[in-house]
């Protein structure tokens, strides 16, 4: 990824693609610097305040620290319904590191009216992703109903060729 992004002063999917790499090898730290350059390079764009909190996240720094990141992020997503689905999935991840399952279900709940509006695989993921919340907090009865009320709506979808 160097010769990439030593080729222009700032190539913002080779630093992404970097930070991903650096954040799946364990390299928090460097992916927060990553962050921090792509932050320098383009203050306006969300993405580098995102890589910047995954990698303070993954440094385990103080939480103010990785929030304050995220806040970035999340006022420059604006306010569409895409904005507030990645900042309401975004809570519920950071939620559930912290362990609060009841606060991650609720931010859930939240970005699934947000993908409502989207459509699609937005629906999809956040379904998924309160079905595994409530997995843990064994609601077996709010689960099954949740799968059968999202199965219902997949099998209403138009097949598209």
């Amino acid at each position: 990824y160097r010769a990439c992004y030593d080729k222009t002063s700032f190539a913002e999917d080779c630093l992404a693609a970097a930070a991903n790499l650096s954040l799946n090898n364990g390299r928090c730290s460097a992916a927060a610097d990553i962050g921090r350059r792509m932050i320098a390079a383009s203050p306006e764009r969300p993405v580098g305040f995102h890589v910047l909190a995954l990698g303070l996240l993954g440094e385990e720094a103080p939480m103010s620290a990785v929030m304050a990141a995220f806040e970035q992020r999340w006022t420059r997503l604006g306010g569409t319904p895409r904005a507030r689905w990645i900042t309401a999935t975004d809570r519920a991840r950071l939620a559930l590191t912290r362990g609060r399952l009841r606060d991650a279900l609720e931010q859930v709940a939240a970005a699934e009216v947000a993908g409502r509006e989207l459509g699609g695989h937005y629906v999809a993921g956040t379904v998924e992703m309160a079905l595994e919340v409530l997995a843990e907090l064994d609601e077996i009865d709010a689960l099954e109903a949740k799968a059968r009320t999202a199965l219902s709506e997949v099998q209403a979808w138009p097949v598209h060729d």
